[in-house]
């Protein structure tokens, strides 16, 4: 359901959702957390960024390059091109791996 609210771009009913599977006692995983952070460039919603990356982290859920990608592109949305290289630099270093071809696209987009 999360995914159709990203889909619709509503961001309201795709937060009131990841409240009530907390409220159920239902962890939220990688792609609940993908599918939030994308909802929020749909929608230009950057100010929960963090928010939701402080709740990922309080779930234990490590971060990968899909989550990176949706990072960098919800800082791209919001101009914050500081924070978008900051995310691209942790996801080289966090993953020990070289970026994808997705992740320099998001990060250039940041950039135009």
């Amino acid at each position: 359901l999360i995914y159709a609210c990203t889909r619709a771009g509503n961001l309201d009913d795709a937060l009131r959702l990841y409240k009530q599977m907390q409220e159920d006692g239902l962890a939220p995983d990688r792609v609940t957390y993908r599918n939030l952070l994308s909802v929020c460039v749909v929608t230009k919603r950057a100010d929960y960024i963090e928010q939701l990356m402080d709740n990922m982290r309080s779930y234990g859920i490590p971060m990968d390059e899909d989550v990176y990608t949706a990072l960098i592109e919800a800082y791209g949305q919001a101009r914050n091109i500081s924070r978008a290289f900051h995310a691209f630099r942790l996801m080289q270093s966090d993953l020990g791996q070289r970026p994808t071809l997705m992740s320099f696209q998001a990060l250039i987009n940041t950039c135009a």
